[in-house]
């Protein structure tokens, strides 16, 4: 945020930054072709953000599309930012920024850990939250379907990470497993921060992240406005 402060009658407010673009998951609902070389970047620019509040020992606990956002910086460049920090937790305090007895997050991308104990979550959290991100960006589908919360529930507590390769075999095995890396339903055998997790994708799909990425071509496909 930009500025924060108390108006006359002494509440609180909070100054954000305007932003311009749209959603992940307009993208996603958009019906886009995605590549493997734009989700690259994408997963770099978030894991950049991550790693930032990670290392300020915050947990963002919401990762998932419509909290990711491409803003527009100029014709041909968009920047993410990840956004609704409003079930965010501070890693070592025992109260976050929501009640711990009640059900945060998203269902289809919270974490085990979630489903047990949210006094539980890491940065590792939110890792997997950007795996499933990843998984849906790829194959337009949640890994374990929709319906009623018990049932999403107890699919993925008796599924196996579905293999993204069976829906999409343009992926190498490569790209597959280090998705399937980044789900790991057992959060100490998953990838042990967002950035390493984003660099081993770049690496399976042997692109280097310092290739400009083209997020506002995308942006314009989807139907935002054009640059006056």
């Amino acid at each position: 945020f930009l500025d924060t402060g108390l108006v006359a009658d002494g509440q609180g407010f909070i100054v954000f930054e305007l932003l311009e673009g749209q959603t992940l998951r307009s993208l996603i609902g958009a019906g886009l072709p995605i590549d493997s070389i734009w989700v690259v970047h994408l997963i770099a620019q978030v894991a950049r953000g991550l790693d930032a509040v990670h290392a300020k020992g915050i947990v963002h606990r919401d990762i998932h599309p419509a909290n990711i956002f491409l803003a527009r910086v100029r014709p041909g460049l968009a920047r993410v930012v990840i956004i609704d920090f409003g079930i965010a937790k501070l890693v070592d305090s025992i109260v976050g920024l929501s009640s711990e007895r009640v059900d945060l997050g998203t269902l289809t991308y919270r974490a085990p850990e979630q489903e047990h104990d949210n006094r539980a979550v890491s940065r590792r959290t939110d890792v997997y939250a950007l795996g499933v991100t990843t998984f849906e960006l790829f194959s337009g589908l949640l890994p374990w379907g929709r319906g009623a919360p018990t049932d999403v529930l107890e699919r993925k507590r008796l599924d196996p990470t579905p293999d993204l390769r069976r829906i999409c075999p343009a992926l190498s095995e490569q790209q597959a497993e280090v998705i399937r890396w980044a789900m790991a339903g057992d959060d100490m055998k998953r990838c042990e921060s967002a950035s390493v997790f984003a660099d081993a994708f770049a690496a399976a799909s042997k692109v280097t992240t310092a290739t400009p990425a083209y997020l506002d071509v995308l942006l314009t496909l989807a139907g935002s406005p054009p640059d006056p």
